[in-house]
């Protein structure tokens, strides 16, 4: 809407403050009220979620507080998304198998995630559970609507992460992330220059491997930030990058995303969205509460919905 969104350094030294906090924290409130909007209760969690596939707290999937590392699952139990077919099942069945077999490693700590499971008679007991670890969610029964004390609050409850230091660019190059962005010789590659940048500051014994990748070319001559940058959406569509208004841009986008997901931050969809709507694109989006890395709907099935969406778009070109 024209407000510079900015980050800014808070109290306690983290940077928790600025109208970009704020938009976020607003994204995450959105994302439970629409959850309270859609959802008639008694709300059975576990059916309500019978088939999604997903890796995080409390679903048996990867990451999760139990421990368990399998391919299914969520913070709301295991479960078909709502109005799915068997159809639609074994879709969902066949993205848990390649979640658990896509060869990424999450071992981060989520022990201080919350246990959603079960039947919730009310939104209030529904609200109990996601304060079971102390008071972060607030919520107004004659409005039924709720706000969050703060991002920090949401991550410990319910968006742990699910890997450890290094995430994406891991420090011995052994994440699926490196041999995405790695060579001809299958090896995985270091690609992230910040962190290079902080591991040669602080004299790390990582610092070397790092440096070494970020100065090699594949078999075509490219380096390793031509390769990222072709992967990155931002490079095309940030005006302060040199790839801006370089690529042929689609007119719309649908960008659905489960809020829970421990396997990145809401930043990563939400910058995307944001993006994508500067640059002038037509974005239908949705931030899914509840769910996890999967096919994520805030109602009925994804199937049915991508194709109205599609339909709609080209009625809309004529």
């Amino acid at each position: 809407d024209g407000t510079v969104l900015t980050l800014e350094e808070s109290d306690d030294g983290r940077y928790q403050a600025g109208t970009y906090y704020e938009f976020i924290k607003e994204t995450i409130e959105e994302s439970l009220n629409n959850f309270l909007s859609d959802t008639t209760f008694p709300y059975d969690s576990e059916s309500a979620n019978e088939h999604s596939a997903g890796m995080g707290p409390d679903g048996g999937g990867h990451g999760g507080p139990d421990g368990g590392q399998g391919g299914f699952g969520g913070p709301d139990g295991a479960g078909k998304p709502d109005g799915a077919t068997d159809a639609n099942a074994s879709a969902d069945n066949s993205m848990a198998n390649a979640a658990a077999n896509d060869n990424i490693t999450r071992s981060g700590s989520s022990t201080s995630s919350v246990s959603i499971s079960g039947t919730y008679e009310t939104a209030q007991d529904y609200i109990d559970a996601l304060n079971a670890n102390g008071t972060w969610v607030t919520y107004d029964a004659a409005t039924n609507t709720a706000t969050i004390t703060s991002i920090a609050d949401f991550a410990a409850a319910v968006k742990t992460a699910s890997k450890s230091l290094g995430a994406f660019d891991q420090l011995d190059g052994g994440q699926g992330e490196n041999t995405l962005f790695g060579y001809a010789d299958g090896e995985g590659a270091h690609f992230d220059s910040i962190l290079a940048d902080i591991l040669k500051t602080e004299g790390s014994e990582y610092a070397d491997d790092y440096a070494e990748d970020l100065t090699k070319t594949d078999a075509e001559g490219n380096t390793e930030e031509l390769r990222l940058n072709a992967y990155s959406p931002l490079y095309y569509l940030m005006p302060n990058s040199e790839g801006y208004e370089t690529s042929n841009v689609a007119k719309y986008f649908r960008v659905n995303t489960g809020i829970f997901q421990s396997d990145t931050a809401v930043s990563t969809e939400a910058n995307l969205v944001l993006a994508l709507e500067n640059y002038g694109a037509n974005v239908e989006h949705s931030f899914v509460w509840g769910k996890q890395h999967t096919t994520a709907e805030r109602t009925g099935d994804y199937i049915t919905n991508f194709i109205t969406w599609v339909n709609e778009c080209m009625a809309e070109e004529g």
